[in-house]
């Protein structure tokens, strides 16, 4: 789904659909004032997520309404959370489908979550293209579209390409060798072998953290947060030797 759709379907007299990214940071909230007693805290996280999701980059024509996830709003979004939260004996609000996904997704994995909403705000005004195809996945749209921003733009990304004595001709994961498959075609990918929060770091991208891999493996390797490591995508796939 893009973006135009979403708004398509959005009254005029009301704040557009939350994004995949915005219900991350709200369950993660909502996950970290359960661990807080004290109001003046409680106040803090909100005015915090109040500001981060005013930042992120799906509706900058909303960012000047005062309306626009404001406190009050995100107050309203928290409560909505609440109601996924079977622990929670108040059952004000109404959760979404997307909220209810997202909780019941991290609900054990809370620091993942957490790691998470801090790398999203952390790259939240980068300038990068927003890839929609990633709209409904459970660790959002953000992170995989700044790293594929990355395996393209990326200095060090570009030098180890142009660089004969890094090129591999076999699939890092698979080991196949589509190049020998197609010949005159350059069929192999870079992928940037970080865990995805990690991306976002400065200097965090070396030779050694790149690697070539065929568009198939390539596109497994972004399709869930722990495949972004090169390692447990070849566990996933019975190959835990190098190739």
């Amino acid at each position: 789904m893009q973006k135009s759709d979403l708004l398509n379907n959005t009254r005029k007299d009301r704040m557009p659909p939350l994004m995949v990214d915005e219900v991350l940071l709200l369950v993660d909230t909502y996950f970290q004032l359960k661990k807080v007693s004290s109001p003046t805290d409680r106040k803090e996280l909100i005015v915090e997520l109040s500001k981060a999701m005013r930042q992120l980059p799906f509706y900058p024509e909303f960012q000047d309404n005062p309306e626009f996830r404001s406190i009050a709003g995100m107050q309203m979004c928290i409560a909505n959370v609440g109601y996924c939260d079977p622990e929670n004996s108040s059952k004000f609000g109404h959760g979404s489908k997307l909220q209810k996904r997202v909780f019941d997704e991290y609900i054990e994995k809370q620091d993942v979550l957490h790691s998470i909403s801090k790398a999203i705000i952390r790259i939240s005004r980068e300038q990068f293209y927003i890839d929609y195809s990633y709209s409904d996945c459970i660790f959002g749209m953000l992170l995989p579209s700044y790293h594929c921003y990355l395996e393209r733009t990326n200095k060090v990304v570009y030098t180890v390409k142009k660089t004969l004595e890094f090129q591999r001709k076999d699939c890092s994961v698979c080991g196949s060798e589509v190049n020998k498959l197609f010949p005159g075609f350059d069929l192999m990918e870079i992928h940037i072998d970080v865990p995805l929060c990690d991306c976002v770091k400065p200097d965090v991208i070396s030779p050694s953290t790149i690697s070539f891999v065929c568009p198939t493996c390539h596109k497994a390797a972004h399709s869930k947060i722990e495949f972004f490591r090169i390692s447990e995508l070849k566990k996933k796939m019975g190959r835990t030797c190098d190739v």
